[in-house]
């Protein structure tokens, strides 16, 4: 399907309802793709399959240490490891409170 009056193809858009689903869409898609950089200088390439696994690994951590349906406060700058751990709170059942410290 094309768009009627520019010519270009539309895009197959998911319905994807929650966030973990949109992490996991994202690494069947293509797990082998960037989804972000890291590093001081956001030089270091993450991979769908890497994010997944990160936030996996980070929301598997929260609820073997007792953190189930709880408020758990972010703070820190905007950064790769900040959305890694929002994902991670939120795939895990918890609510990710982003705190400025102010």
């Amino acid at each position: 399907m094309t768009h009627k009056d520019k010519g270009y193809p539309y895009y197959d858009i998911p319905d994807l309802r929650t966030l973990r689903e949109l992490v996991q869409n994202g690494k069947d898609r293509g797990a082998d793709v960037t989804a972000l950089y890291r590093g001081r200088k956001n030089d270091i390439p993450l991979t769908f399959e890497e994010v997944s696994d990160l936030v996996r690994g980070a929301g598997e951590f929260l609820l073997d240490q007792g953190f189930s349906g709880a408020n758990i406060a972010l703070i820190g700058e905007n950064s790769t490891e900040w959305i890694l751990s929002f994902l991670a709170v939120m795939n895990s059942g918890n609510v990710a409170v982003p705190w400025t410290g102010d």
